[in-house]
This record gives C-alpha cells, structure tokens and sequence, in this order.
C-alpha cells in the first residue's frame, strides 16, 4: 500500500512539473499525503489548488477536513510534550546561566 501512494506522488510530481497548475493533480497530491498523515505538506498544496479554483467544493471539503485534522493532531501532540516534560509552568522565566557569559553560539565558531 505505501507503494501505491508512493507511485500516485511521482506521477502527480512529474505532472506538476509540467503543468504547475494542474488542479487535479495539486487535490490527488494533497490527498494522498493527508492519507499518509503528512498535513502540513497537505495543506499548502490543497490551497494552491482552491486558489485556483475558489468555487471547486470539493477542494473546499477536504481542506477543512485536513484543518481540523491537522489542529487535532497538533493539541494532541502539544498535551504529549506537557505529559513528557512536566508542567511548564513551573520553568524559570529565565535561565539561571545567563550573565556575562551569554556570547550567542554562532560567534563562537
């Protein structure tokens, strides 16, 4: 099955080389990486399209579909991240370390 949306990439990439305003081709690529969980890939590319073609509803269903889902996936995330590193409430405001010695990285190499 991974195949199959591998295949259905290369062949809406290779169209979209072509014909960079290829709706069908931008929606197909949009829908396939949200099938793969890839959202953020996904919308970007689904509003190429919908800009395109503003009254295509179908665009319109899928990309506040992937909205929601992509904002579920995110809190979702962000409560795991709360869960695995403790309240962050409870960090300083500002690191204790910092003084005479905060030289940013970059000058330093």
């Amino acid at each position: 099955r991974l195949d199959h949306y591998r295949a259905a990439l290369r062949s809406c990439s290779l169209v979209l080389e072509h014909q960079p305003d290829n709706i069908k081709a931008l929606f197909r690529k949009g829908k396939v990486l949200a099938q793969q969980g890839e959202y953020s890939e996904a919308i970007p590319i689904l509003r190429a399209a919908l800009k395109l073609e503003p009254s295509n509803k179908t665009i319109h269903a899928e990309l506040s579909k992937l909205v929601k889902k992509h904002a579920a996936q995110r809190s979702t995330e962000t409560a795991l991240y709360r869960k695995m590193l403790g309240n962050p409430s409870r960090l300083p405001a500002k690191c204790p370390g910092k003084g005479a010695w905060s030289i940013p990285w970059k000058w330093l190499f």
